[in-house]
C-alpha cells in the first residue's frame, strides 16, 4: 500500500497504522516462542531471532538502496509488497496443511 501513495499525508497514514500493530504483532511472536520453546533453550532461540532481525536492517539496504538508483522506490515497495503477501500466502497454506497431518497423526 505504500507504493500507491499518492502523497505524504497517505504515506504517513499507512505507516502510522502498520506502528500500531507492530507491537501487537511482537508480543504475540514472543508469546508464541515462550510456549513451544523448552525453557532451556529459550535464550538461546531469542539471540538467534534478535541477530536476524537486526540483520535484516543493513542487508536490506546493501540491496535495495543502489536498486533504488536504478528502479522506482514506489515500485520496489510494490512489488516488495506483492512478494510478501504470497509468502504469506504459501506460509498459511502451509501450516494450514501441517496441521491436519498433526491432527491425523495424533489421531493413530
Amino acid at each position: 500500500m505504500l507504493g500507491v501513495a499518492e502523497n505524504m499525508i497517505v504515506y504517513l497514514a499507512i505507516m502510522g497504522v502498520a506502528g500500531i500493530f507492530m507491537p501487537v504483532i511482537i508480543s504475540a511472536e514472543t508469546v508464541l516462542i515462550q510456549e513451544i520453546v523448552e525453557p532451556a533453550m529459550m535464550g538461546r532461540v531469542f539471540s538467534m531471532i534478535q541477530i536476524i532481525s537486526a540483520s535484516a536492517m543493513p542487508i536490506g539496504i546493501i540491496l535495495f538502496g543502489p536498486l533504488a538508483d536504478v528502479i522506482s522506490v514506489e515500485l520496489i515497495l510494490i512489488v516488495s509488497g506483492i512478494l510478501l503477501a504470497l509468502v504469506g500466502i504459501v506460509f498459511w497454506l502451509w501450516m494450514k496443511q501441517h496441521r491436519v497431518l498433526s491432527e491425523n497423526i495424533a489421531e493413530c
